[in-house]
């Protein structure tokens, strides 16, 4: 059995943060990989 989730983040950023849009998207998608990882381990090893 498999199951395919997608996640889908939307934002817009305001002065002066728009200033750090690229790192802050880098940071975002880092996190969220993070998340995923964690969330499928701990899903497997409940099974």
């Amino acid at each position: 059995m498999s199951t395919e989730v997608v996640f889908l983040y939307s934002y817009k950023l305001r002065f002066p943060f728009s200033l750090f849009s690229k790192f802050i998207r880098v940071k975002l998608q880092g996190d969220v990989k993070k998340r995923l990882i964690d969330l499928k381990s701990n899903i497997e090893a409940a099974q």
